[in-house]
């Protein structure tokens, strides 16, 4: 019986999601029948509408993106524990992109730091920093677009934003070092711009204390990654910066010292 309930909201909630979200639809605040009880049970309606959308689109995930690691972004979402969503390959773009501002409900940006994976990174509990930096290819500095596409975000509480994704609208990926190249993770310093203007700034150190611990946090937990990420998944790890909302025309830039810059614009 409870499997059954299980696999109907399941059923229901991920129909639900991917129906807004191929037709630009607002989600409204769900009613009971879509409302996952458990943070499990999100992450199991965020992988049912992926399957949707693998069936449906011609593109693929390509990695993940972690959010509420920075004491910032816990406290502006008031959510304490990190959240992850998907990274799909017609949503990751090259630094230097235009993109539609129609094609979003409220697009606002992030200032991130990335990673590339070398090799396969499978599910392991206590899995050592060392063995982390080995899996890793590239850090990158990005940008995450994050879209508002809620009737009332605070609301609806972390299991129902974790099940669409936790805002996730995309990524700009930007100037990239090898591994080799970062010192220390922790001391990289981030920025934002909106239109030449800084609009906040932090470290490395504000993820989790180290951004490594990001993707250890990630890796640790089977039901979001469901046994492993393949060699060249990107992964976005958190936000130096709180989330910024934007207008029609407004020009972004994230510059991560140590690795460059990215840059996108809204037209």
């Amino acid at each position: 019986m409870v499997n059954f309930m299980v696999d109907n909201l399941i059923e229901k909630a991920s129909k639900y999601i991917y129906d807004c979200r191929i037709n630009h639809r607002i989600l409204n605040v769900m009613q009971k029948e879509y409302i996952s009880k458990t943070e499990k049970e999100a992450y199991l309606i965020q992988n049912a509408v992926h399957k949707l959308l693998d069936q449906e689109t011609k593109d693929s995930v390509i990695g993940r993106k972690i959010g509420c690691t920075t004491k910032i972004m816990q406290d502006y979402l008031n959510i304490k524990t990190p959240c992850a969503g998907r990274i799909r390959s017609n949503n990751c773009f090259d630094s230097s992109v235009e993109l539609l501002f129609k094609n979003y409900k409220k697009v606002g940006v992030e200032c991130e730091i990335a990673v590339s994976l070398y090799s396969d990174l499978y599910v392991k509990k206590n899995i050592s920093q060392e063995y982390l930096y080995s899996a890793i290819d590239k850090v990158f500095t990005a940008i995450e677009i994050v879209d508002d596409r809620y009737e009332n975000w605070s609301l609806l509480g972390a299991n129902r934003l974790i099940a669409d994704d936790f805002f996730g609208a995309g990524c700009v990926l930007g100037d990239c070092v090898p591994i080799k190249n970062i010192r220390d993770f922790k001391k990289l310093k981030g920025r934002m711009y909106i239109n030449n203007n800084i609009i906040g700034f932090g470290t490395g150190a504000d993820i989790m204390k180290n951004p490594i611990l990001a993707l250890k946090w990630l890796i640790e937990h089977d039901d979001i990654v469901q046994g492993y990420l393949p060699a060249g998944s990107i992964v976005l790890l958190g936000s130096m910066v709180q989330t910024h909302w934007l207008n029609k025309g407004d020009e972004v830039r994230t510059i991560v010292s140590e690795i460059g810059e990215s840059r996108v614009k809204f037209i």
